[in-house]
């Protein structure tokens, strides 16, 4: 019974993208513009992120730091899996 209800949350979900795919042009324009508006911090974590190496599987700060962005997104996190 699972399946078939994720099958269908799916198809009610991805339903609006497939209408918005039968005119790609459009499509590409509301990418770039979402693109363009999220550049600035998408740069200013990127530029973050590199200027704070961690070693390999202890990267706390930056598990923590996307951690909260995520969450921030409305997303479900599992934090401290492994090292991290």
């Amino acid at each position: 019974m699972r399946p078939i209800r994720l099958l269908l949350a799916s198809t009610l979900m991805l339903a609006p993208l497939a209408a918005q795919a039968a005119d790609p042009a459009a499509l590409r324009k509301q990418v770039d513009a979402s693109f363009d508006a999220q550049w600035s911090d998408l740069q200013a974590l990127y530029q973050d992120i590199h200027k704070n190496p961690e070693v390999a599987f202890q990267e706390n700060r930056t598990a923590a730091l996307l951690a909260k962005r995520l969450k921030a997104l409305g997303f479900e996190v599992t934090e401290h899996i492994g090292k991290a």
